[in-house]
């Protein structure tokens, strides 16, 4: 953001460790998508999801890897659940939103 009062950050390098537990977490193919490949995870998802849940309303819900991801699943289950057509945001929304919002062919956020 060019905001005078934007504050950037740079991630630190990753660890050691983080690179050994990603490669041992592929090696386990930790894929949510089926209940064979990863029975463990799926079920903290699922303790998570009934917690997380009510809180917002809702009965259902998935995890994402991060916001960006987040937001637009957001915004697609919107368009596709509820008939939402236009994204409307104010100047301090995060820069995913109108990339979202254009990979899912809705008009910019104003």
């Amino acid at each position: 953001m060019d905001a005078p009062t934007a504050f950037a950050y740079m991630d630190p390098p990753t660890p050691w460790l983080t690179w050994a537990m990603a490669l041992w977490n592929s090696s386990l193919n930790q894929n949510l998508l089926h209940p064979a490949t990863a029975p463990v995870a799926r079920h903290i998802e699922e303790k998570v999801i009934a917690w997380l849940a009510p809180f917002f309303g809702m009965q259902v819900g998935h995890m994402t890897p991060g916001s960006t991801m987040a937001n637009l699943t957001a915004l697609w289950s919107a368009r596709e659940c509820a008939g939402v057509a236009e994204v409307v945001t104010s100047g301090n929304a995060h820069l995913s939103i109108a990339k979202a919002a254009h990979l899912l062919g809705s008009p910019s956020p104003a």
